[in-house]
């Protein structure tokens, strides 16, 4: 759930916390949070500009209002959170409800964080949260490569740093506003760190290998929802969720990857699309 009326939204978060349980809803269609942009006073836009946005103190107020309220209630957010400065403004007033209410079991969602510090990334983990990336630099990481620091476009964002430290991560596109909606693109930008024209603007010491790539994208996203145990994987006892690619993501040449895809989806062990040699089990 997302307030829409800006300077209006801890009333609009209030009505959502009072009248909707967590939990409601089905596997098809359920909320599971506030977010992403909990507060318009303290949304850091989509600009990758050269500085960082400075909230003011009437912002960080209304978002200590507005995190307590949705913490006390039992529900969950996902904050946006392109630039790393917006994250450590926004963190010491989790880090003070947290001493209060524990939130690690909310798991707490930090989208974006394209420049993302370790010590950030550390203390995201601490409160039980995680990190959401979408492949928005396939578009603009010309631009953050012009604006910012060359170490720091370098690193945009740190994913093996993240893996490494043990933070939560999932995947995602961020769509249909910033980047493509297709999933086999933002892993290619994942695994390569190029943009659409070809320019690598991440180094590779920060890229992620194919499989881990691959966890990511759907154990990894699965973990935000708390559906880790239903979906992400295909093992006995989980949803039988999987689509058939037009060639072997593992082994197509690298550049290959955003080209693939499905030849057959099958959700809940029935086919919903199919292709080619699988077009015979399309539904009817």
């Amino acid at each position: 759930m997302q307030p829409n009326r800006p300077g209006g939204e801890l009333d609009v978060i209030r009505r959502f916390v009072t009248t909707v349980r967590p939990g409601s809803g089905d596997d098809w269609l359920r909320p599971i949070g506030v977010g992403e942009q909990v507060l318009a006073s303290s949304f850091d836009g989509d600009a990758f500009a050269p500085l960082p946005p400075q909230f003011s103190q009437k912002a960080l107020d209304d978002w200590r209002a507005a995190v307590r309220m949705i913490i006390e209630s039992g529900w969950r957010f996902q904050v946006h959170t392109t630039r790393n400065h917006s994250a450590e403004q926004l963190l010491p007033a989790i880090e003070e409800i947290n001493r209060e209410i524990p939130v690690a079991n909310r798991r707490l969602g930090f989208a974006h964080l394209e420049d993302v510090t370790t010590d950030t990334v550390r203390r995201i983990k601490a409160l039980g949260g995680g990190i959401t990336v979408q492949d928005r630099l396939v578009y603009t990481g010309d631009v953050v490569a012009h604006n910012w620091p060359e170490e720091v476009a370098r690193k945009a964002p740190p994913m093996k740093t993240m893996l490494a430290i043990g933070v939560p991560m999932g995947g995602g596109t961020d769509s249909t506003r910033t980047a493509p909606y297709n999933p086999f693109v933002s892993l290619w930008w994942i695994v390569t760190g190029k943009t659409v024209a070809g320019h690598v603007i991440r180094g590779p010491e920060e890229n992620l290998s194919r499989l881990q790539a691959l966890r990511v994208y759907t154990l990894g996203s699965a973990w935000f929802n708390m559906d880790e145990d239903k979906v992400g994987s295909i093992e006995p006892g989980k949803y039988a969720d999987l689509a058939v690619l037009s060639a072997d993501y593992f082994t197509v040449p690298v550049d290959q990857i955003k080209d693939l895809v499905s030849v057959l989806t099958i959700v809940g062990g029935r086919p919903v699309y199919a292709a080619g040699d699988y077009k015979a089990l399309a539904l009817r």
